[in-house]
């Protein structure tokens, strides 16, 4: 059976089996998380403190009057994935430092051998990248899905309300409280609908 196209948006192609995912209790896939990356970016013409990245990259930088020069890591499901954002933090910490300029202090060759030794502990790791101006990793109370399959909608729904904060110039509450305010499990009910409904305008207008 053919899995015919339904929406070509940006460097995005929706087939039907996309949206076969989008009406079934299963996982999201890439396609439809890269999709609404894409339509946040476009839709929300404001923004200019947010990188939302490919979803095999797993990587969303935002930057906050209170929270500036850190790695904020928001995780429906608490403790699962904090190895893997563990890891991309030291992977990239000393390439986002201020003003977007790699933030590797000068050392000597003992002291880079003393620095590596630092990777071994998160919680070390912390204070010795405040001390170097290396972005802070921050674990955020994140709303919690109540079964096995939705963390996509979570992250879906999280990106959207910082894309959303931003534009509005932080005027308002704090992202992470705005976040839990406004990110709860009724995103399990609501979120898959608003995504086919974007797309399904989209299709209705092209």
């Amino acid at each position: 059976m053919k899995d015919a196209v339904v929406l070509k948006f940006k460097d995005v192609v929706l087939r039907d089996s996309n949206l076969d995912i989008l009406r079934a209790p299963c996982y999201l896939d890439d396609r439809i998380i890269r999709f609404y990356f894409a339509y946040l970016s476009s839709s929300i013409d404001t923004i200019t403190d947010v990188l939302l990245v490919e979803p095999f990259q797993s990587l969303l930088i935002a930057i906050d009057k209170e929270t500036k020069n850190m790695f904020l890591h928001f995780d429906s499901m608490k403790g699962v994935n904090n190895f893997h954002a563990e890891k991309l933090y030291n992977a990239v910490k000393e390439y986002m430092g201020p003003g977007g300029e790699v933030s590797r202090p000068q050392t000597s060759s003992s002291s880079r051998k003393k620095q590596g030794n630092r990777k071994k502990s998160v919680t070390r790791g912390a204070k010795d990248t405040m001390i170097a101006g290396l972005p802070e990793f921050r674990e955020c109370e994140t709303p919690q899905q109540t079964n096995g399959y939705d963390c996509g909608l979570y992250v879906l729904a999280i990106a959207r309300e910082i894309c959303q904060w931003c534009s509005r110039g932080h005027n308002k509450n704090d992202m992470i409280s705005t976040i839990q305010k406004n990110v709860d499990y009724s995103v399990e009910m609501k979120m898959r609908g608003e995504v086919l409904k974007i797309i399904e305008e989209m299709t209705t207008d092209s």
